[in-house]
């Protein structure tokens, strides 16, 4: 079973000279905090037009199935960066057998409900750092 709720989304654009090289700025001083787990890295020219695709998860663990995933996607082109910033609280817990259907529906009544207040407090905490990050 899992569960995905969206905490947040954010979206914004910067006009910069080098959107790639700003792009790989961002995730690197993110990273010196936190794990980064790098999924699309492109750069591509074509004549006069660049285009940059940065994306990238920071996945923050609350228990053994539960974590903050807080998702950027950003887009470049020319000197104009698009962000895409999305917040998620994900729950997932493997579906066999007798004890884990007794075990699903107690962490559902009883823990889930307390992770979900401390990952909407937590990622109202990485929202702030973020955006002074940026």
């Amino acid at each position: 079973m899992e569960i995905r709720e969206t905490l947040f989304k954010k979206t914004f654009s910067i006009e910069n000279e080098d959107p790639y090289r700003i792009s790989l700025d961002f995730m690197r001083r993110i990273s010196e905090n936190y794990t980064v787990y790098e999924t699309k890295n492109i750069y591509m020219t074509d004549g006069p037009v660049k285009k940059c695709t940065l994306v990238f998860d920071v996945i923050e663990p609350l228990d053994n199935f539960s974590r903050i995933r807080i998702c950027f996607t950003i887009e470049g082109e020319n000197r104009t960066l698009y962000v895409d910033v999305i917040g998620e609280f994900i729950v997932k817990i493997g579906q066999e057998g007798f004890f884990t259907d007794i075990f699903t529906e107690f962490y559902i009544n009883k823990i889930f409900p307390g992770l979900r207040k401390i990952s909407e407090k937590r990622v109202r905490e990485l929202e702030a750092e973020l955006e002074k990050a940026y």
